[in-house]
C-alpha cells in the first residue's frame, strides 16, 4: 500500500494502482473521466505514485465533459466513415449546447443519413471497443498518418507544427485519429448522446453536465449558426480554414495583406450597422450592444459611434454600469455572494425612465456609480440628445427585453457581438470560442489592468456561467450579429499570453488550464510585426495601441 491524497483527503491504495482503480475509493456517483495528478490532467490508465495528490474529474466538470466529448467525436467520426466511407467529416463549432458537424463542401445531411450514423454509433458503443493510446515518434508521425486508416478529418500536415518528441494518436478498432484531449478507455463509457439535424449538418449532443442522466437540451441559435456558416465560407475563399493554412500564410509572408483584408471586413460590417441605424433614425433610437466577455464590445461601440457621426448623427453613449443598485440592494447568488451579473442588480425602472426622457428630448441626470463605495454618487452627469439621434448602450443584458421593457421593440436596434472563430486546429479538433476570448482577456488583464493570468483563469468559470445565463439565450433577439473574430489574432496574442501563462506555478489549482492554453498556443506561428494591425482594430483593445484610448 502507498499513501496518496485523494480528493483532498489522505488514504492508502495498492501499489501500481491506476486512476481507474481509485474510483471505488472516491464514492463518486457520476462517470469519472480522468484526474488531476499533482495539478496535471491525466487519463484513467495513468499509474499513481506514492504521495501523489489526485483529484478525480467526473462528467459534471468542464474538463470531464471535454474528455467525454472528444471520445464521442471519435465514435462519430468512425461511424460516419463506416457508413459513408467516401465522404469527409468536419467537426466545426459549438452550437446550442452541442457541437455542430457537417460533410466537407457542405453536402446536406438528410435525416436518413443522420439516423444511419446514429445507429452505427450505438453499435460501436455496444461493442465496448477499447481506445488504445499510441505514442508515435514525431519524425514518424507524418508517414504513419499517411499510411494508416486515419480519420478523414485529421490533417497530417499539422504534425509539422506540433512541437513534441512524440505524437499521441488514438486507435479504435483500426480507426485512428489525432485528438487534442484525453480520452475515455472504452467506447461503452459513452453512455448517452444524440444527433440533432441542423442544416446542412447535425449537432452532436452529450449529457447535461448539471444532470448527467439526461442529454442536454438543444437550444436553437439560428443567428449564430448563420454567422458561423458565412464566416467559414469567407475565410475558405481566403484559404485560411485551419491552423496549418494560417501558419503557411505567415511562413510565405502573405499574412500582412490578409490582416488588412480581415480588418476591412470588420470596417464594412460596422458601416452596415451604421447604415441601418441611420436609415431608420427616427425609429431606432436605442442601440443596444451585448456580448460575452472580451468579445470587443468597447471598441465596437466606439467605432460604431464614429460611423454614425460620419452619417451626420450625434449619438450619445450610456454605460449600464452606472445603473447598478446600491450594494445593499444587490441580489445574491446560490453561494450567498453578490450577483453583479444578474439583471436584477440594475435599477431597471430608473434606467427606462431616463431613456424615455432622453428620447422625448428632455435633459436627464444620469447616475454615476462609485464602485469603491458600492453606491450611487450624489450628483450624476447631465445628458441630452437631439431628436432623431441614437442612444448607444453597451452591456451584457442589452438583448434581454426586461432591461428596456418600457421601450417599444420597434425603437430598439439590438447588436450581438462575439468572437465566433471558424479557425480550428484541424477539422478534427475545434477551437472553442471561449478559449479565444480567454486568451484575449489574459493579455488585456496582464498588460492593462495589472491582473496576472492566474487571477483571470480563476474567475473565468464564473464569467462563463453568467454568459450562459444572461447573454446566449437572447442571441436570436439581435437585429445584427457582429462577429469580432480575426483569424490571425492567436498568432499575435501568442507572444503576450505565453509568458503570462508560464508564470502560473504547478502548485496552483489552475495550472492544468494554464498548461492547456500554452499547448494550444504552441500550434500557432507568431506574428511579430504588428504594423499592419489598424489602430482602431478590435485586437488593439487587448494588445494596446488603440486610437480610442487617446480620444
Amino acid at each position: 500500500m502507498i499513501p496518496i491524497r485523494l480528493d483532498g483527503r489522505k488514504t492508502e491504495v495498492p501499489e501500481d494502482s491506476k486512476i481507474i482503480d481509485l474510483i471505488p475509493y472516491s464514492g463518486r456517483s457520476h462517470l469519472i473521466c480522468g484526474a488531476y495528478v499533482n495539478n496535471i490532467i491525466k487519463s484513467l490508465e495513468f499509474g499513481i505514485k506514492q504521495e501523489d495528490s489526485v483529484r478525480l474529474i467526473d462528467i459534471t466538470d468542464e474538463v470531464g465533459m471535454r474528455i467525454y466529448f472528444s471520445t464521442l467525436l471519435l465514435i462519430f467520426s468512425k461511424a460516419a466513415h463506416t457508413v459513408f466511407p467516401e465522404k469527409e467529416i468536419s467537426i466545426s463549432y459549438s452550437l446550442g449546447g452541442g457541437i455542430y458537424c457537417e460533410f466537407k463542401n457542405r453536402e446536406p445531411m438528410t435525416q436518413e443519413m443522420i439516423d444511419s450514423i446514429r445507429k452505427e454509433m450505438a453499435a460501436i458503443i455496444e461493442r465496448d471497443i477499447p481506445l488504445k493510446k499510441l505514442k508515435i515518434p514525431w519524425r514518424e508521425a507524418y508517414l504513419f498518418m499517411r499510411h494508416h486508416k486515419i480519420s478523414s478529418a485529421t490533417n497530417p500536415d499539422l504534425m509539422v507544427y506540433v512541437h513534441a518528441r512524440e505524437i499521441t494518436l488514438y486507435e479504435m478498432d483500426d480507426f485512428y485519429g489525432y485528438y487534442y484531449s484525453k480520452m475515455l478507455l472504452n467506447s461503452k463509457d459513452v453512455y448517452l448522446f444524440d444527433l440533432i439535424k441542423n442544416d446542412p449538418g447535425c449537432v452532436i449532443m452529450a449529457p447535461d453536465r448539471h444532470n448527467p442522466a439526461v442529454v442536454r437540451k438543444f437550444e436553437h441559435q439560428h443567428n449564430l449558426h448563420q454567422e458561423f456558416q458565412k464566416y467559414e465560407e469567407w475565410c475558405a475563399r481566403l484559404d485560411v480554414s485551419d491552423v496549418v493554412s494560417l501558419n503557411r500564410k505567415i511562413e510565405n509572408k502573405s499574412i500582412t495583406n490578409l490582416i488588412t483584408v480581415a480588418e476591412a471586413r470588420h470596417e464594412d460590417l460596422i458601416s452596415n450597422m451604421a447604415y441601418e441605424i441611420a436609415r431608420k433614425k427616427e425609429e431606432k433610437r436605442i442601440v443596444l450592444i451585448a456580448g460575452p466577455s472580451s468579445s470587443g464590445k468597447t471598441t465596437t461601440s466606439k467605432r460604431l459611434r464614429t460611423h454614425l457621426i460620419a452619417r451626420e448623427l450625434n449619438p450619445i453613449a450610456i454605460s449600464l454600469d452606472n445603473y447598478f443598485l446600491d450594494r445593499e440592494h444587490t441580489p445574491k447568488d446560490e453561494n450567498g455572494e453578490y450577483d453583479f451579473e444578474s439583471i436584477d442588480a440594475i435599477d431597471i425602472e430608473l434606467f427606462n425612465e431616463n431613456l424615455i426622457d432622453l428620447m422625448e428630448g428632455r435633459e436627464v441626470e444620469v447616475p454615476i456609480f462609485d464602485f469603491v463605495q458600492g453606491k450611487r454618487m450624489e450628483k450624476g452627469q447631465k445628458l441630452k440628445v437631439a431628436p432623431g439621434n441614437p442612444i448607444i448602450i453597451e452591456g451584457i443584458h442589452g438583448l434581454n427585453d426586461k432591461l428596456t421593457w418600457h421601450i417599444p421593440r420597434k425603437n430598439k436596434y439590438k447588436i450581438y457581438i462575439n468572437d465566433l472563430t471558424h479557425l480550428n486546429i484541424d477539422p478534427n479538433n475545434r477551437i472553442p470560442t471561449s478559449d479565444v476570448r480567454l486568451i484575449r482577456r489574459i493579455v488585456r488583464d496582464s498588460k492593462q489592468r495589472g491582473n496576472d493570468a492566474l487571477k483571470t483563469i480563476s474567475m473565468w468559470q464564473s464569467v462563463k456561467r453568467g454568459e450562459e445565463k444572461n447573454i446566449y439565450p437572447f442571441s436570436d433577439e439581435a437585429d445584427f450579429v457582429f462577429n469580432s473574430s480575426l483569424f490571425y489574432e492567436m498568432s499575435v496574442l501568442k507572444k503576450y499570453a505565453e509568458p503570462a501563462l508560464q508564470r502560473v506555478k504547478q502548485d496552483s489549482l489552475y495550472y492544468a488550464e494554464a498548461r492547456r492554453m500554452i499547448d494550444f498556443l504552441s500550434f500557432f506561428l507568431a506574428i511579430e510585426d504588428e504594423s499592419a494591425i489598424y489602430s482602431n482594430s478590435i485586437l488593439r483593445e487587448f494588445i494596446g495601441g488603440n486610437i480610442f484610448d487617446s480620444l
